[in-house]
Parts: C-alpha cells; sequence; structure tokens
C-alpha cells in the first residue's frame, strides 16, 4: 500500500515535465513494460539536448563499495529531450542473493523480506537494457550507479558498454557559484522541487531528473558534448575543492 501511494505522488510530481500523470503512473506500476524503441546510434557530442535520449537511474545497494556491494533497486527513467514526460518507467527490486546489512536498511528502508521474493539482477537486466540502449546515462553522483551496474553485470556474464555519463552533481559545481550545496536535497531546494520517497530508487531518481532538467536550462540551449564539457569542469572544481 505504501508503494502504490508512493507511484502515485511520483506521477504527481511529474506534471511539470508536460506529461499526464495517469500515462506516468500507469508505466511505473507495470514495472515499465518497455515504450522505448530500439536506438541504432548512440547520441554523439554533436547531439542536441532536445532530440537527446536520456536514462535517468539511482540504484538501492547494500553499500557504497561498487565492486563488492550489489544493487537491490534500480530505477529508470527514459527521456527524449527535457522537459518531456518519460517514455519508460523502471522501478524494480532486486534479490542481492545475499544479506542485507542494516547500517544500508537504516537509509533505504529495504530489508532482507522486501527481496526475498525479488528476481536477481539477470531477470531485472532484461528490462532495463532497453532502457539504457542509445542513451546518455543521467543521476546525481551518476559514476556510483554505473559502476554497480556494471558489477553486476559482469557477476552475471552480461555484456556491458558504458554510456556517455551527465552527473547532476557535477553539472552543478560548473553552474552554480561556488561554495553551493551540490547534495540532491539541497539541488532540488534550491530549485523549488518537491521531494517524494528520498532515499528509494525510483525517487531519487524523479529527483535527479528535474534537478537535470534545471541545470540544462541553466546551461541554455546545449549539446551533449557541451554538457559533459561542463561536467568535466565541474569534476575539476570539486577534485580542486577537495
Amino acid at each position: 500500500m505504501l508503494r502504490r501511494g508512493f507511484l502515485i505522488s511520483i506521477a504527481r510530481a511529474s506534471r511539470s515535465f508536460g506529461g499526464p500523470a495517469t500515462q506516468v503512473a500507469r508505466l511505473a506500476s507495470r514495472q515499465a513494460r518497455l515504450l522505448v524503441r530500439p536506438d541504432h546510434l548512440a547520441p554523439t557530442d554533436t547531439t542536441r539536448l532536445d532530440a537527446l535520449p536520456l536514462t535517468v537511474v539511482d540504484c538501492e545497494t547494500t553499500g557504497l563499495d561498487p565492486g563488492r556491494d550489489r544493487v537491490i533497486s534500480v530505477a529508470a527513467l527514459r527521456f527524449h529531450g527535457l522537459p518531456h514526460a518519460p517514455r519508460a518507467v523502471l522501478d524494480a527490486l532486486v534479490n542481492p542473493g545475499v544479506p542485507i546489512p542494516a547500517a544500508a536498511t537504516a537509509v533505504h528502508g529495504i530489508t532482507d523480506a522486501m527481496v526475498a521474493d525479488a528476481p536477481a539482477f539477470r531477470g531485472v537486466a532484461r528490462r532495463l537494457a532497453p532502457l539504457l540502449r542509445g542513451a546518455a546515462l543521467v543521476g546525481h553522483v551518476v559514476s556510483f550507479d554505473r559502476a554497480v551496474l556494471a558489477a553486476e553485470a559482469r557477476r552475471a556474464g552480461l555484456p556491458w558498454r558504458d554510456p556517455p555519463m551527465l552527473c547532476t552533481r557535477e553539472l552543478a559545481a560548473a553552474l552554480l557559484p561556488a561554495g553551493a550545496d551540490l547534495e540532491l536535497e539541497a539541488l532540488a531546494a534550491r530549485f523549488s522541487i518537491a521531494l517524494a520517497g528520498r532515499h528509494t530508487a525510483l525517487g531519487d531518481a524523479w529527483a535527479a531528473a528535474h534537478v537535470f532538467a534545471a541545470l540544462a536550462r541553466l546551461a541554455g540551449e546545449v549539446s551533449l558534448g557541451r554538457l559533459r564539457a561542463l561536467a568535466e569542469e565541474g569534476r575539476r572544481r570539486l577534485a580542486a575543492a577537495r
């Protein structure tokens, strides 16, 4: 019941992307019956944002070591440019095959009992792959999500191809004044984005999608190449600040 209510609140939040809330709720509740046509060509640096296939991802895990810890929940929102309603939504629990540490459960609320009947990563990967195909990967500290997904693919004996990545934290570091708080909650507050389901994969993916849209508006009419250059600039600023 809590999960169904959360999906409804997420659907309401999606109105700012211009899509009907009922469509988004239907997509989420069906666990992403994929509406994405396979892309034959990956985006290039010259691809403009309004034509750019984007997949916003977030993973909840057993811990913070990408090489060791396991995915227990994954959400993916497939867009064709922003702002628009997503073309497909995936929200899935994953049975990691190992116990979930209490410290991890304290953050995201997912217990061993909740994932007991969930599929292993291989089963979820069949639904995730079409959302990732031919798209730039977007997320808050998205390098972590990419790393854990790539590690799970290797464990399952599945192919993995690194997509172009756009990190909202790095973009914010490049586009916002020095010293700005770059945490997801702080960025959402800066752009007046309502949060729902913080520290759930779907809730954090929606937050990252809205933050990315706000940052893209700050960047202006841009291409994938320009966004990647901004993310690289943000990465350098973050490294210098450390």
